[in-house]
């Protein structure tokens, strides 16, 4: 298993102007091994412009198998 930080790009749902809770997919940086390119899907808190279902673009946490 391979846990990390996430970063990238998603669509989201706003809960208020300029935050957002969504879904990315992100490169992973594994921790211990280096960059571990395992790409997977991350949960992400990301700025919109305040409408549902904006693009978000945020930092996040990754967990893949």
């Amino acid at each position: 298993m391979v846990v990390g930080d996430a970063v990238g790009v998603g669509v989201g749902v706003a809960v208020a102007d300029g935050v957002a809770v969504g879904v990315s997919v992100a490169v992973a940086d594994a921790l211990g091994v280096g960059v571990a390119l395992a790409v997977a899907v991350a949960v992400v808190l990301g700025v919109t412009d305040g409408v549902a279902g904006a693009v978000s673009l945020g930092v996040g946490v990754v967990v893949t198998s």
